[in-house]
C-alpha cells in the first residue's frame, strides 16, 4: 500500500513538472518589422518549472504565411540547444507565423514584412458610393422619436445619464445610453460603439463626460440593461449567432441596419442644440472599431475624429480568416461575396476626412493583422497606428491611455 502510494506520489509530480514547463518564442527584432527579403529571427526556449533550460525532447517549428500557408518546419533537439534561434522571410508584403510545439505546449510569434506596402484583395462594388448614399438618405428621412429615461446610476451632479432608444430602419430601433453634462452648453460629442458580445450597460470614459455629450450606441434590437442583458442576449442567438439574422438579403442584415441606425445617432447629435456644431468623435474595438471606421466614413462632413482599437470588418476576402470564422462563413453563403464588399471596411477607409488613431496585434487571431492594415493602408487622412507585436486581440494598456488623451485633445481642437 505504501509503495502504491509513493509510485502515485511519483507519476503525480512527474506530471506536475512537466505541466510546469513553458514554452517562449519571440522575435529578435522587437519592433518585429522587417523588409521583404530580409531574415526575421525567433529566439526559442523551453524552460522547467526552476526556470531552467529543459535538456531532453524536441521541439517542432513551422513557418506559415499569413494566408496560412506552410512554407517550412524544422525539428530542434533541446539536448543539443536551448534556447535556439530560428529563421525565416517572405519575399511579398505580409506577415510570417512561427509555431512552436513541444510535447503538449504550443507557442507562436509573429513577425510583419513591409506591413505599410499591403494592399486590398478587396473587390470595389461599381455603385459602393451611390449605394450607400441612397441607404443613408432613405434611413435619415425616418422621424427619430427618440425616447429618454434618466437612470440615477449613471447621473452625478457633473453629468446626466438617460436610457436612449429611437427609430430605425424595419421598424426596429436603436439602444443605448446618453450622458449630458450638467454645465450649460454648446458641448462636443462623442460616440462609443461596443465590440461583439451582449453589448454595454453603462457609459465608459472614453469622453470626459463633465464636459461632453456622450453616446453609446448598442448594436442589437432591444435595450440591454444590466438585470436582463444575460438572459436576452442568450435568447438573440438561440438558433444562430446575431452576426447571421438577416443573410443573404444585404438590406435586412444585422449589420446593415447596425450601420444606418448610427448614422441616425449621429443625426439625432449633430441635431441637438446644445452640441457645439464643431466636434464629433466616434470610437470603438474589434466589432465596434469596424463600425467606428464605417461610421466615420459615412459622416465624414460632420466626424471631427475617430480612435479604434484591432478593428474588424477588414478585408474581408479568402484566404484572410480559417473557414471557422464568421466572416469566412458569410462569404460562403449565397450573395456572401457581394454583402462582404458592401460592408468592408477597405472600402469605406478612403472616404474618411477626420484624423484618426489605430491599434493592431501581430498574434491577433480574431481581427488578423493583415486585415487591419489593408485598411489603414488605404486611410489618406491623418493617421497613426499603434503596434502590438505580442498583442492578441487585446485592448493594450498604454494604447488606452494614449487612446483616451487623445481622444480629450481631438474634443478641443
Amino acid at each position: 500500500m505504501k509503495l502504491r502510494f509513493l509510485c502515485t506520489l511519483l507519476l503525480f509530480c512527474t506530471a506536475f513538472a512537466a505541466a510546469a514547463a513553458t514554452l517562449q518564442i519571440k522575435t529578435v527584432n522587437p519592433r518585429a518589422i522587417q523588409p521583404c527579403g530580409k531574415t526575421a529571427t525567433f529566439k526559442v526556449s523551453v524552460l522547467d518549472d526552476q526556470g531552467n533550460p529543459v535538456t531532453s525532447g524536441n521541439v517542432l517549428c513551422q513557418f506559415q504565411t499569413d494566408h496560412f500557408e506552410k512554407i517550412s518546419e524544422v525539428t530542434i533537439d533541446l539536448a543539443k540547444e536551448n534556447p535556439f534561434h530560428i529563421t525565416g522571410t517572405l519575399k511579398e508584403p505580409g506577415f510570417l507565423r512561427c509555431d512552436v510545439q513541444y510535447e503538449d505546449l504550443n507557442n507562436f510569434a509573429v513577425t510583419a514584412f513591409d506591413p505599410f506596402q499591403i494592399k486590398t484583395a478587396q473587390t470595389l462594388p461599381p455603385d459602393f458610393q451611390e449605394f450607400w448614399a441612397k441607404a443613408k438618405a432613405d434611413a435619415l428621412k425616418i422621424p427619430l422619436d427618440v425616447k429618454l429615461e434618466k437612470l440615477d446610476r449613471l447621473s452625478n451632479r457633473f453629468y446626466t445619464g438617460y436610457s436612449i432608444s429611437f427609430a430605425n430602419i424595419n421598424g426596429t430601433r436603436m439602444y443605448g445610453y446618453l450622458s449630458v453634462p450638467t454645465a450649460p452648453g454648446p458641448h462636443p460629442a462623442g460616440i462609443i460603439i461596443p465590440g461583439a458580445g451582449p453589448g454595454f450597460t453603462k457609459i465608459g470614459d472614453d469622453y470626459p463626460r463633465s464636459s461632453t455629450i456622450v453616446l453609446v450606441l448598442n448594436v442589437h434590437p432591444y435595450a440591454v440593461e444590466p438585470e436582463t442583458t444575460k438572459e436576452r442576449y442568450k435568447e438573440l442567438n438561440k438558433e444562430q449567432h446575431y452576426y447571421f439574422h438577416g443573410l443573404p438579403d444585404l438590406q435586412k442584415y444585422v449589420f446593415y441596419r447596425v450601420v444606418l441606425g448610427l448614422c441616425r445617432g449621429v443625426k439625432y447629435l449633430t441635431e441637438r442644440p446644445d452640441w457645439d456644431g464643431k466636434h464629433l468623435l466616434v470610437t470603438g474595438s474589434s466589432q465596434g472599431g469596424g463600425l467606428t471606421i464605417l461610421t466615420a466614413a459615412l459622416n465624414a462632413d460632420v466626424v471631427s475624429a475617430a480612435a479604434v482599437n484591432v478593428p474588424a470588418f477588414g478585408e474581408m476576402v479568402p484566404g484572410v480568416r480559417p473557414p471557422e470564422n464568421n466572416w469566412s462563413r458569410i462569404r460562403a453563403l449565397p450573395e456572401g461575396e457581394r454583402i462582404t464588399s458592401y460592408l468592408d471596411a477597405v472600402n469605406f477607409t478612403p472616404m474618411i476626412r477626420c484624423p484618426m488613431i489605430w491599434s493592431v496585434g501581430w498574434r491577433d487571431q480574431s481581427c488578423y493583422p493583415r486585415s487591419v492594415l489593408a485598411a489603414y493602408n488605404r486611410l489618406t487622412s491623418d493617421k497613426f497606428i499603434w503596434i502590438g507585436p505580442d498583442m492578441v486581440h487585446t485592448v493594450d494598456p498604454q494604447y488606452n491611455t494614449f487612446r483616451k488623451l487623445w481622444l480629450a485633445q481631438q474634443l478641443i481642437k
